[in-house]
């Protein structure tokens, strides 16, 4: 969790994925890479972005 927040309280954006896992079954190593859901994200944080912002735009216009 080091790093992701900043001296000022902001989350910092960091645009590297994480390493791949690493794991042992039966002496074979398997590697599963997090490339696919790094994208997915980056996607998906557009949207969530959004549909925040319509959100509140829509809480504030009914509010008058």
């Amino acid at each position: 969790m080091e790093g992701l927040i900043s001296d000022d309280g902001r989350f910092v954006e960091s645009n590297s994925c994480p390493e791949p896992l690493s794991f042992g079954v039966m002496g074979k190593v398997f590697n599963i890479s997090l490339d696919l859901l790094c994208d997915l994200a980056g996607y998906i944080r557009y949207f969530i972005l959004f549909a925040t912002w319509f959100s509140v735009a829509v809480m504030i216009a009914k509010s008058f």
